[in-house]
């Protein structure tokens, strides 16, 4: 419930969105000593210059397969960049 409170306070205007092929991804634990949880990540290469990191969920990470896989790359109006694998 608490998510679709935020859900619906994010402005359609900050919504950012780009599709792109991905071409790595990355498991890394963490060395936090109370919390030894793994951050997944996915990466694409938009421009030269533009490269996307993104967080995924161990589901999308198991999905995803480097240079055939796309991913839809989105923001909900912080910063951090979210991955949808297609």
């Amino acid at each position: 419930m608490k998510n679709i409170k935020k859900l619906r306070n994010i402005k359609i205007d900050s919504l950012s969105v780009r599709r792109a092929v991905i071409t790595e991804k990355q498991s890394v634990k963490s060395k936090d000593l109370i919390n030894r949880s793994r951050n997944r990540f996915v990466v694409a290469k938009i421009d030269d210059n533009v490269t996307l990191y993104a967080m995924c969920s161990q589901k999308e990470y198991e999905r995803t397969i480097v240079n055939k896989s796309t991913g839809l790359f989105f923001t909900l109006g912080d910063d951090t960049i979210r991955v949808i694998v297609l």
